[in-house]
């Protein structure tokens, strides 16, 4: 195999992806403009998902430190031997 051949048959096999029945009425004209849009962006789209997945984990990660915090406190105040009552 030429090394030459693999852009071309990732050509092809996008194209396989984006040629559905759905979009079988797109014209020649417009499905090649599809195409050149998808390869030239691709590399250049922000994966959301990866930047939304960052930004849960900060969020848990501040929960769980100040549930935490909270727990090492209850121990403190179990050590000390302090009773709360309640009114």
């Amino acid at each position: 195999m030429q090394a030459s051949s693999v852009p071309c048959e990732r050509l092809f096999s996008g194209s396989k992806q984006m040629a559905t029945e759905r979009r079988a009425r797109l014209g020649a004209k417009v499905f090649e403009e599809l195409q050149i849009m998808k390869f030239r962006w691709r590399n250049n789209i922000t994966d959301l998902s990866v930047l939304n997945s960052s930004q849960i984990e900060e969020v848990n990660l501040t929960e769980f430190t100040e549930m935490l915090h909270q727990d090492e406190q209850d121990v403190v105040w179990d050590q000390d031997g302090f009773e709360i009552v309640a009114d």
